[in-house]
């Protein structure tokens, strides 16, 4: 109770003003607190509906909520719509609001609209993104599956499901699948997007009432023409430094943006495996991790770490976890998060197999000495079938979040893949 105690001073002197928070000394043990899934929002479990696919939380997890996708997820208007996608908001007192695309100027839901394939939120908790790269764009001359980023925002602690309009970049066409990659500055001032095919990234702006204006359209350098996959992209606080990762290219680019111009200033590769199946960067952008989930000895995945070094980036060290095995799949698409100290990273390995096929873990480090400490590993209470436990991962430095879309709900062959999530809250101190 001491515990909660002092996380609840620490938020209820941050409402006012939103200002940058002290953490307590660093933290290292983290117990399971809560378990969700959609049992809020609906009657029954879905099957293949991929329930945290992807997780977010803001700088204050336990204020500001867990961001959560279901890109498979069915929609009935009196009918059901296959695949066209939710996304779902969850606060810290349990209420809960549902996320989709017809609510914001665009055409009804559509069939493998796959909104919630990928989705963001901003360190502040004033803007969040949702990637459907299966939906007819918003440009000029609705290109089909040219993919749409939607938009929404946070007004005085209500999130708003609609007003802005989905956007499309100008240069879309048909299937290009814009979407399938998303990401938002901490600030909250400015979204990345990638597509499916082509070898484009696009930036846009966004304002405090979530309206996006495209503002460079870039084309990587010695990128393949046709990706056919998503890419993986994170930007830091101040929307300044934007990275995005392709493991079929196996490069990690990094841009820098001067005013509103946006120029490459780095380019990593690294040969084997499969080399930036995820990016993040920290918050201040003096920290890169790339995943590679089949690398290391075993073929079970391990992490590269590097820090800044001017324009581009110094190799630290590259990061196994303990007991890793061949299908351990860690630090794979999404399964890594920073906190916004950048002291606690948490990082997903969907395929252990320690307790059962498929199961999952979560891996917690600290940065001690310029390096990556393992801490704990983490599993849940309730974890059914091959659940991937670890395959979506997000944290703040009080709070991790982890997604397993695999999730069944112990009713193999009926709920299969239904997906859940699940929360961890600090409770020991480092010591």
């Amino acid at each position: 109770m001491a515990y909660l105690s002092r996380i609840a001073q620490k938020l209820l002197q941050a409402s006012e003003s939103r200002a940058p928070i002290v953490y307590p000394n660093p933290w290292s043990t983290y117990d399971e607190a809560r378990f969700i899934d959609v049992a809020a929002d609906a009657a029954t479990y879905e099957e293949d509906a991929r329930f945290g696919t992807f997780v977010d939380i803001g700088r204050e997890g336990l204020r500001d909520g867990v961001l959560i996708g279901g890109y498979r997820r069915d929609v009935d208007v009196g009918g059901v719509v296959l695949n066209a996608g939710l996304g779902h908001h969850y606060d810290e007192t349990g209420n809960v609001l549902v996320f989709d695309t017809a609510t914001d100027g665009g055409a009804d839901r559509i069939i493998n609209g796959y909104f919630g394939w990928d989705g963001a939120l901003d360190r502040q908790s004033l803007n969040c993104i949702f990637g459907a790269y299966g939906e007819d764009g918003r440009n000029v001359g609705t290109p089909a599956a040219a993919g749409v980023v939607h938009p929404r925002y946070n007004a005085g602690g209500a999130w708003v499901n609609g007003a802005p309009t989905g956007y499309t970049p100008s240069t879309a066409i048909a299937n290009d699948g814009w979407g399938a990659g998303v990401c938002i500055s901490g600030d909250g001032t400015r979204v990345g997007m990638s597509c499916i095919e082509g070898s484009r990234i696009a930036v846009a702006t966004i304002s405090p009432l979530a309206v996006m204006a495209e503002e460079q359209i870039i084309t990587p350098s010695g990128s393949p023409a046709d990706v056919g996959q998503t890419r993986n992209l994170k930007m830091n606080l101040d929307g300044d430094i934007f990275v995005v990762g392709d493991h079929v290219a196996q490069k990690v680019w990094t841009f820098t943006r001067v005013g509103t111009t946006w120029s490459e200033v780095d380019v990593m590769t690294v040969a084997g495996g499969t080399y930036a199946t995820e990016v993040v960067v920290s918050d201040d952008g003096t920290r890169l991790f790339v995943g590679d989930r089949t690398g290391a000895p075993s073929g079970g995945g391990q992490l590269y770490h590097y820090t800044r070094d001017g324009t581009g980036w110094s190799l630290v060290e590259i990061v196994v976890p303990s007991g890793s095995s061949s299908t351990d799949n860690f630090a794979g698409r999404g399964a890594v998060g920073i906190a916004p100290s950048g002291t606690t990273v948490a990082i997903g390995a969907a395929g252990d197999d320690t307790i059962a096929t498929n199961q999952g873990k979560v891996y917690i480090f600290r940065i001690e000495g310029g390096l990556l400490v393992e801490k704990q590993a983490i599993t849940a209470t309730t974890v059914y079938g091959p659940a991937l436990f670890g395959s979506a991962v997000a944290c703040d430095d009080e709070m991790i979040v982890v997604g397993g879309s695999g999730d069944d709900h112990n009713n193999p062959g009926v709920t299969d893949n239904a997906g859940a999530v699940w929360s961890f809250v600090a409770t020991s101190p480092f010591v």
